[in-house]
């Protein structure tokens, strides 16, 4: 896998963003939320009290659309906590809003 998500289990099994949407991941169970970006990877241990939709943010290249920056989150109260990690620079922002 390039960059992406990947949700590991309680049981040990993984699933990456290659192989199911955001969407269709079961979130119950997750023990752990990473995030790829550029061979390094961040880690949001849980479980949580929910898990924030992954989101990408995109630019325009000349027509092409690009991945510029990903974010995973999670619910603190009423909080959510977002990490967000710029594509190009490997940067990781963690925000609360």
């Amino acid at each position: 896998m390039a960059n992406g998500w990947i949700a590991t289990y309680t049981d040990g099994r993984t699933i990456q963003e290659d192989e199911m949407e955001w969407q269709s991941l079961p979130k119950q169970g997750i023990s752990r939320l990473s995030l790829r970006v550029n061979d390094r990877e961040y880690h949001i241990d849980g479980p949580q009290q929910g898990w924030i939709q992954f989101k990408s943010a995109y630019i325009d290249m000349g027509g092409e659309h690009q991945i510029s920056s990903r974010v995973i989150g999670y619910y603190d109260g009423p909080n959510k906590i977002y990490y967000r990690v710029d594509e190009f620079t490997g940067e990781l922002k963690i925000e609360r809003v």
